[in-house]
């Protein structure tokens, strides 16, 4: 069941604001939050492999959900410059739960290097139990959904 709308966190203040995420953060059941968290230790030594960091725990777990309009303009998960609560993380993940819905693209920004690359959105598909793993200082953002229900587990390592 939806909480109440998602915050987002810049520098020190968190605080809801509806023009930069349009997100609903959504309440588990302690035995739902304890199954995933414990997924999310599993993976770990994989992660840590493919990126070649050493990573010692995460964060906890934010369950969202996007209804139609919602959205969540482009950003970095870890500023460029150290200083907030943020900068600890390095590697973001996101769960796709469902992919019975239209628009909300996961879209990543300036994965290529060189002339005419700059700024141009690389969307990925979703499919439901699909999880993207990615380095937290990626630029990328949430599309604006247009018809359904866009449902995700996100969460960071450091």
């Amino acid at each position: 069941m939806p909480n109440g709308p998602a915050a987002v966190t810049r520098e020190t203040t968190t605080a809801v604001d509806v023009e930069v995420r349009r997100t609903l953060s959504v309440e588990v059941s302690a035995g739902a939050a304890a199954t995933v968290a414990r997924a999310l230790d599993e993976i770990r030594p994989e992660l840590e492999r493919h990126f070649g960091l050493a990573l010692t725990s995460h964060e906890s777990p934010q369950y969202l959900l996007y209804d139609r309009d919602a959205f969540f303009v482009a950003h970095r998960d870890r500023p460029r410059r150290g200083g907030d609560e943020l900068a600890a993380r390095r590697i973001s993940v996101v769960l796709f739960l469902n992919h019975d819905f239209s628009g909300g693209a996961l879209t990543f920004y300036d994965l290529i290097a060189g002339p005419g690359w700059e700024g141009i959105g690389l969307p990925c598909p979703a499919a439901a139990g699909l999880l993207v793993a990615f380095r937290s200082e990626t630029m990328h953002e949430v599309q604006p959904v247009t018809a359904g229900q866009r449902c995700t587990i996100v969460s960071w390592y450091c």
